[in-house]
């Protein structure tokens, strides 16, 4: 059966997964661009968010498949949110490509 606390446990699961996936985007962006100290930061909260979600995953897998169904889904959608973010704010990159009308001899 399916609790109250059970759900709002498993949701708590999805979203910080959701974050912790953005969060992972964000940060291979940064150590693109040379941004150690950004890219530090976001790897520490990384990091930090992954033991403690991983922690509430692990210590009752084999009762509650829920939490298990929520961190999946939440490593999906914060897949989908981290491209999103990408896309929306992180503009610098582009592409030129130029085709000149005459060969140079």
């Amino acid at each position: 059966m399916i609790t109250g606390p059970a759900l709002l446990t498993a949701g708590a699961i999805f979203l910080l997964r959701v974050l912790n996936y953005a969060i992972s985007t964000i940060r291979t962006v940064a150590i693109a661009r040379g941004r150690r100290v950004m890219s530090s930061g976001l790897a520490f909260v990384e990091a930090f968010l992954f033991a403690v979600v991983i922690a509430s995953i692990v210590q009752d897998i084999s009762t509650n498949p829920l939490n298990l169904l929520a961190y999946c889904l939440g490593a999906a959608a914060g897949g989908w949110v981290g491209m999103s973010i990408e896309a929306r704010y992180i503009t610098s990159y582009l592409s030129i490509n130029i085709i000149p009308h005459k060969k140079d001899a």
